[in-house]
């Protein structure tokens, strides 16, 4: 048997950003705090967005009747389809900004993806951060995985669904693992390669970031196999 060293890691974890530039009005939930699916993680005071939202839609409106109006006046000859066609590209132009607007607009409210936990609090209420800061970092609930790294010469017999054990420093508790993916390319400096696994049996008292140490039999070489 053969150890090596490994990290517990969750499925998916996420930097929650946001485009625009507004005062945040509510981050509901503490580090540490659940969150399921759906729920508000942080909204902004997006009053200036919805009064330009209201401007640009009434736009819209407006350039719909000059289209009509000169859709009308086309049939009795007393515009040119010119004016018909520039009605209708500054209408196509109204309906874009709008809809930008919108898309912004609706990123004002930023719901949980999955069900999971609040790691960080990077910003707080009433800061208004730059476009593209990080606000928020979570972790996914459900499935952990285990990340190791082999040495180069395993890769003969280190294969998907290779079952080993895995010992846990902080919990001192040991789990079955099964073998889910292997690197497809060797680190040539320090020989090594990178494998990933997931829990076979329940895990509850284990959390992303845990290290520990996986124990597993190598694979008989093709030598031994062949009895030489």
């Amino acid at each position: 048997m053969v150890n090596v060293r490994g990290v517990v890691r969750a499925q998916s974890s996420a930097t929650i950003a946001s485009e625009i530039q507004a005062r945040i009005s509510q981050i509901p939930l503490k580090e540490g705090q659940a969150f399921h699916q759906g729920d508000l993680l942080l909204s902004f005071d997006c009053r200036r967005y919805e009064a330009d939202l209201q401007a640009a839609e009434a736009e819209v409106k407006i350039r719909k009747i000059e289209v009509e109006t000169n859709r009308q006046l086309l049939s009795r000859r007393a515009v040119g389809s010119n004016e018909l066609a520039l009605s209708e590209a500054k209408l196509a132009q109204a309906e874009a900004a709008a809809e930008s607007l919108r898309v912004r607009a609706s990123q004002c409210i930023i719901t949980a993806p999955y069900d999971g936990h609040i790691i960080e609090r990077i910003v707080d209420v009433f800061e208004m951060p730059q476009p593209n800061t990080p606000l928020l970092k979570i972790v996914k609930d459900g499935a952990l995985e285990i990340d190791i790294i082999a040495p180069s010469s395993w890769s003969v017999w280190l294969k998907p669904g290779y079952e080993f054990r895995f010992l846990i420093d902080e919990t001192q508790t040991e789990h079955r693992v099964v073998l889910m993916q292997v690197g497809a390319v060797i680190d040539p400096v320090s020989r090594t390669l990178a494998a990933w696994g997931h829990f076979i049996d329940g895990a509850p008292e284990v959390r992303p970031g845990m290290s520990g140490t996986a124990k597993m039999v190598m694979a008989p070489s093709r030598e031994d196999r062949d009895g030489r």
